[in-house]
């Protein structure tokens, strides 16, 4: 009993420790933002606590800064994204489960492979390819790059290799044709796996900043986390007007994952079942 108790304790300090960890710097951009305009942000130990609290710093961003026009793009943006994802990646997952073809797990360990490319290396070619198409300044060159995810991909195949084929034979015995079992009858149930990598795409290209900022040219079409570099001049280097904007572009991202915390749990869950 002392044991199973000293556990459930270790369980419960690493948790509070991962949360310090995770939400650390989040309250403290929070602080910076709330400090009133006469304090010092340099000061040590810091003023987590801010005395009085300044709201009223959230209501200057927004009238000097373009944020609506900013969370626009990104809406759009990753909205595109996650649609587009959600279609092709589990059609990808699906084929490398269920379908039976020539260096299929080659092919799949090659796909897991580009994980480990970093984004920097494939800037020049996407860049020099958008640009013979002519789609350089556009979001249809930020969505693009973004409709196939590996890691996705792995997350939809661990999905489908977790159901059982009893529900293929039966679909194939009652006449249904190869798309129709794909999209009637597996597709609902992998649902959680679909959410898992909406979130996932969403809160990446929402939080993605390189890509943009190679591409874009026009501050209209500006996505937020471009957006957010051009505090600095709109308030001549204001630290808490940056750390206000961020904290304003954080909210969306937070929303979307309390709506989709239950599924994101159960998607992950099942990725991790079988192999």
């Amino acid at each position: 009993m002392t044991r199973i108790k000293l556990g459930k304790l270790g369980v419960v300090l690493g948790l509070l420790v991962s949360c310090l960890i995770f939400l650390g710097p989040f309250l403290i951009l929070l602080s910076i933002a709330l400090q009133p305009p006469t304090a010092n942000l340099f000061t040590f130990p810091p003023q987590l606590i801010p005395r009085p609290l300044n709201l009223s710093i959230f209501p200057e961003v927004l009238r000097v800064f373009s944020f609506f026009t900013y969370v626009k793009n990104s809406l759009w943006v990753s909205a595109a994204t996650v649609f587009l994802q959600a279609i092709v990646v589990p059609m990808a997952g699906y084929g490398f489960a269920r379908k039976k073809f020539p260096l299929r797990e080659v092919l799949f360990l090659l796909v897991l492979a580009t994980v480990m490319i970093p984004q920097q290396i494939t800037l020049i070619p996407l860049f020099s390819v958008f640009r013979r198409i002519g789609l350089l300044d556009t979001h249809t060159a930020l969505i693009l790059p973004w409709v196939v995810a590996p890691f996705s991909v792995f997350i939809m195949r661990q999905a489908f290799i977790t159901l059982p084929g009893d529900f293929e034979d039966a679909a194939r015995i009652d006449g249904c044709s190869e798309f129709g079992l794909y999209w009637r009858i597996m597709l609902p149930l992998v649902k959680p796996a679909v959410v898992t990598i909406s979130i996932f795409a969403f809160v990446q290209q929402w939080n993605e900043l390189l890509w943009p900022v190679v591409l874009l040219k026009t501050p209209d079409l500006y996505t937020l986390p471009l957006g957010l570099t051009t505090l600095d001049s709109a308030f001549y280097g204001g630290w808490r007007q940056s750390a206000a904007g961020a904290v304003l572009g954080i909210i969306p991202t937070i929303i979307v994952f309390l709506l989709g915390q239950k599924h994101f749990v159960r998607g992950i869950a099942s990725g991790g079942i079988k192999g």
